[in-house]
């Protein structure tokens, strides 16, 4: 399911009244860091959102994905209240390995929406999620295998996280143009056409959004996930080449 911005915003509005009305704390699902941005923007705008105490947390310290915590500001809480839970795979890791759009795709064939579990994380080895508490006994009954490989779901305090493997690089890369596909294509080192052919099929998600403007402008910030190529964000414009091209400064992890 696709969240707009109207529908953070509507779902926001509500956990402020909520909490304002029955003194209670109110839990979020799971919000990427576009999504994150826009709630928190709608809470300073809720007058009802004055002494608030607002958190967020994903598990540990810059997770991407992180659940928002509304309390009354005299009521004290920490991480034990976003209500996450570590999952590890464990499978044969001498013969197996297994892939980050794997476990995605199995966690979303549970019938979970992408907003039910947090981030993927691996050390080049070990595999581990993040997801709500409340799911613990379906992800463990049903996840026995990924792919063709027999798994089993152990679970962990998430003071047992694995230290993240960082593929990620940064570059500099010359393009003709700012547009999604010719950005895409630079990046990626492939052909225009074979970048459109990759937005126009729906593969593309620009700041975690579903894109299909093969003509859209991109911009300092901007992140774009290509699915089965990998992710980028454009950290810097560096200016244009002699022959004219725009060069940009890329943060990058090419599958």
């Amino acid at each position: 399911m696709q969240v707009t911005a109207t529908h953070i915003t509507q779902q926001v509005v509500a956990m402020v009244r909520y909490v304002s009305k029955y003194y209670s704390f109110k839990l979020s699902p799971f919000l990427n860091p576009y999504e994150l941005a826009i709630a928190q923007n709608v809470i300073a705008q809720q007058p009802e959102a004055f002494g608030l105490n607002v958190s967020h947390f994903g598990g540990y310290l810059h997770a991407e994905r992180q659940r928002l915590l509304l309390a009354p500001d005299y009521l004290v809480t920490d991480y034990q209240d976003f209500d996450l839970q570590l999952f590890e795979i464990i499978f044969n890791q001498k013969f197996v390995r297994l892939q980050h759009y794997q476990i995605l795709g199995k966690l979303a064939h549970l019938g979970l929406d992408r907003n039910l579990f947090g981030d993927i994380i691996t050390d080049g080895q070990r595999w581990q999620f993040i997801a709500e508490y409340q799911f613990q006994d379906l992800i463990r009954q049903e996840v026995t295998q990924i792919g063709n490989s027999k798994v089993t779901i152990k679970l962990q305090p998430l003071d047992h996280l694995l230290t993240i493997k960082n593929d990620f690089t940064n570059e500099t890369i010359a393009c003709g143009s700012l547009r999604l596909d010719a950005v895409i294509a630079a990046a990626f080192h492939q052909s225009r056409k074979n970048a459109k052919d990759l937005i126009n099929s729906g593969h593309v998600f620009l700041n975690w959004e579903h894109e299909r403007r093969s003509d859209y402008l991109l911009t300092v910030g901007d992140s774009v996930s290509c699915r089965g190529w990998g992710r980028l964000t454009i950290l810097d414009f560096l200016g244009q080449t002699p022959t004219n091209k725009y060069k940009l400064y890329l943060k990058i992890f090419r599958h």
